[in-house]
């Protein structure tokens, strides 16, 4: 007989918090379920030389994000931001503290992003790695970021409500195939789901606007582009009238569907959901869409694998009314 229990994993916060006066700085607070605890003050030097690499963390930052890095830039890129949060003896203790206490369950690292942490915000902590290795290669392993300064916001879904599949691939980058997309979402919502190919900006305001124009506002748009969580920068690709990439920056796209009627925004974009900067954020940002809710990727997926995944949030959508539950 096997032991079917669910292994729960070891919950980690940290806390960030910008530096009044010091931009670059922050200050965090690391804390786990077991109760130990350690505070430190990082300075976030895009000049510091990466190990083993010919680079800087800001040359390999853009590299990483226009999905231009190497295995072995990325390894080296884990283990050196991994050094830079521990190289205060109080947080590497503490550190250990906290593994040994997780008795080899999976971490649930929770990341509490708060005023002034943008630089933070922007590293890539998913390639975080210790002496053991990959931080979150355990299976069930998790890292969540938190917005707790974006206040929530009810969302108001008809029980059958329309729904735009948008989706954008430009000649000079990776052509993928949407077809799985199109195909899950056709069979979830049938005749309500519209769907716009190859999608400019300006084909992608049209029909917001004529459908908001005519009583019916898309309230669920979903978007598949590639997209780019530059540091300091976020775009998505969408096509110019010849096909080619047509850049759009996160406050652009905001501007675009603001307005418009749409209660949930699902974005097949890779890094669309990080940092304050990216798009997922400009899109909740009362200064941006004002959108009641955003799902957005933290990292960078795979078109059938993110197809199975929304499909199924589509699914549960439909029957619970709540993203949340959903997701």
């Amino acid at each position: 007989m096997s032991d079917a229990r669910t292994i729960e994993a070891h919950e980690v916060v940290l806390e960030v918090r910008g530096v009044s006066g010091d931009p670059g700085h922050v200050s965090l607070l690391m804390r786990d379920e077991a109760g130990h605890r350690a505070e430190r003050a990082l300075a976030i030097d895009l000049a510091r030389t990466l190990p083993e690499c010919d680079s800087t963390w800001g040359e390999f930052l853009i590299r990483y994000a226009q999905h231009h890095s190497t295995p072995t830039e990325r390894r080296a890129f884990g283990e050196d931001l991994f050094r830079a949060l521990t190289d205060v003896d109080e947080f590497a203790v503490t550190w250990m503290s906290i593994v040994g206490a997780s008795a080899r369950r999976p971490p649930r690292i929770v990341v509490v992003l708060h005023p002034g942490s943008e630089p933070f915000a922007k590293l890539p902590l998913e390639l975080l790695r210790d002496a053991r290795g990959d931080v979150l290669a355990v299976p069930g392993s998790s890292l969540i970021r938190t917005l707790p300064d974006s206040p929530a916001r009810d969302i108001a879904l008809d029980a059958q409500p329309r729904v735009l599949l948008a989706w954008a691939t430009p000649k000079d980058e990776f052509v993928f195939d949407p077809t799985p997309h199109e195909d899950a979402l056709s069979a979830i919502h049938g005749t309500r789901l519209s769907i716009l190919p190859h999608a400019r900006l300006t084909t992608l305001r049209d029909s917001l606007a004529m459908a908001k124009h005519d009583g019916h506002p898309f309230q669920l748009v979903q978007l598949i582009a590639h997209g780019f969580g530059a540091f300091g920068n976020a775009n998505l690709a969408f096509e110019n009238e010849s096909g080619f990439t047509d850049p759009v920056s996160a406050a652009i796209f905001a501007h675009c569907i603001r307005e418009q009627g749409v209660e949930l925004a699902a974005l097949c974009s890779c890094q669309s959901g990080i940092g304050f900067a990216g798009v997922g954020q400009t899109l909740l940002a009362q200064s941006g869409a004002d959108v009641a809710c955003v799902v957005a990727c933290q990292a960078d997926l795979p078109i059938h694998g993110s197809a199975t995944l929304l499909a199924r949030f589509h699914t549960l959508l439909l029957e619970t009314r709540d993203p949340a539950l959903a997701l």
